[in-house]
C-alpha cells in the first residue's frame, strides 16, 4: 500500500497542466520555514511531485505553492513562488527547512530509488516564467543537492519517473515534441538513453502526463496513456501494447496509475473520460 499512496500522491497534489516557456532556468533557493504552524495542516502545492521513501519510511513531497495567476483569494500572496519540501509521517505533514533545493517548478518526475535509498527528482516546469527544465536532484532525508551527470535526458513537459525494480534503475519517460517518448535509465550517477525495438509514441500524452507504476508480479512499468487510453508495458527491454481482455479505461484527464503488492493488480484512478486523441 506504500506504493499505492505515493503514486496516487500526484493525482492528489497536481493541477492542470499550463504553458511552456522557453527562457532561462532559474537559481536554485533554499526553504525558509521548518514547520506549519499547524502541524496536522496539509501542503497546498501546484503540481506536486510525491514518492514515499523507503529508507525512512515516510512520503516526501515536492512543488511550489502557488503561481501568480492562480493564487487563492484572500491569501497573502508571496514575493515569489516557493520551493517546499514536505514529509509525511504518522499521519503528520511537516514542511522541512533543506539547506538547498531544488528551484520552485511544477510537475517534477520524481521517484524513490530502492538500490540507492534515495529518491531521485528530474525536471518539470514549463508554466509562466518557469522554462522546462532538465536539472536531476537527490534528496537523502535531509538535504536536496544537484547531480551534474554527463548525459542527461533532454528538457521534456511533464517527465514520468518509475523505479524499475528488475533493472535496478529508475527509468525516466520524457515527452519530445515532435517526436517518440523517450526512455531513460540512472544508474546513481549518470543518465543513459534506452533504446528499445519499439518506443511509446509521443501521442501517447494527449493533453495531460501519462500514468505509469511498477508491476512487481510481472516485473514491468505499466503505463496508461491518459488521452489515448492505451495500455503499454516495459519489461527493461523492450515495450509492448496491451489489449485487457476485459476492456480498457477511456482516456481520462489527471489519472494515476498505482500498483498494489495485496493483489499483484494496478490500479487506475481519475477524473471524468475525455474524448480519445
Amino acid at each position: 500500500m506504500r506504493r499505492l499512496a505515493a503514486a496516487l500522491g500526484l493525482l492528489l497534489a497536481g493541477c492542470v497542466p499550463g504553458e511552456q516557456s522557453g527562457s532561462p532556468r532559474p537559481s536554485p533557493v533554499a526553504t525558509s520555514v521548518a514547520t506549519v504552524e499547524n502541524a496536522a495542516a496539509a501542503p497546498r502545492l501546484i503540481g506536486a511531485s510525491m514518492a514515499y521513501d523507503g529508507a525512512r519510511s515516510e512520503l516526501v513531497m515536492f512543488g511550489t505553492w502557488y503561481w501568480p495567476s492562480e493564487f487563492p483569494t484572500g491569501m497573502t500572496l508571496p514575493a515569489s513562488p516557493t520551493a517546499e519540501t514536505w514529509t509525511r509521517r504518522n499521519g503528520k505533514w511537516t514542511r522541512l527547512a533543506p539547506a538547498t533545493s531544488p528551484p520552485p517548478r511544477p510537475w517534477a518526475g520524481m521517484a524513490y530509488d530502492e538500490a540507492r535509498h534515495q529518491i531521485v527528482l528530474f525536471g518539470g516546469g514549463g508554466r509562466d516564467a518557469v522554462p522546462t527544465l532538465q536539472d536531476t536532484w537527490i534528496w537523502d532525508g535531509r538535504n536536496w543537492s544537484q547531480r551534474k551527470p554527463v548525459t542527461s535526458p533532454p528538457a521534456g513537459w511533464l517527465p514520468v519517473l518509475i523505479y524499475h525494480a528488475k533493472l535496478g534503475r529508475v527509468v525516466a519517460l520524457i515527452p519530445i515534441q515532435g517526436d517518440v517518448i523517450q526512455t531513460w535509465a540512472w544508474d546513481g550517477s549518470n543518465w543513459a538513453r534506452l533504446r528499445p525495438t519499439i518506443e511509446l509514441a509521443g501521442g501517447i500524452y494527449g493533453q495531460s502526463p501519462t500514468s505509469a507504476a511498477y508491476d512487481a508480479a510481472h516485473e514491468s512499468v505499466v503505463v496508461f496513456g491518459p488521452g489515448s487510453g492505451d495500455t503499454w508495458t516495459f519489461d527493461g527491454k523492450t515495450w509492448a501494447r496491451r489489449t485487457p481482455v476485459t476492456g480498457s479505461p477511456r482516456g481520462r484527464q489527471g489519472s494515476a496509475v498505482a500498483y498494489d503488492p495485496s493483489t499483484g493488480k494496478s490500479l487506475c484512478l481519475g477524473a471524468a473520460p475525455t474524448h480519445r486523441v
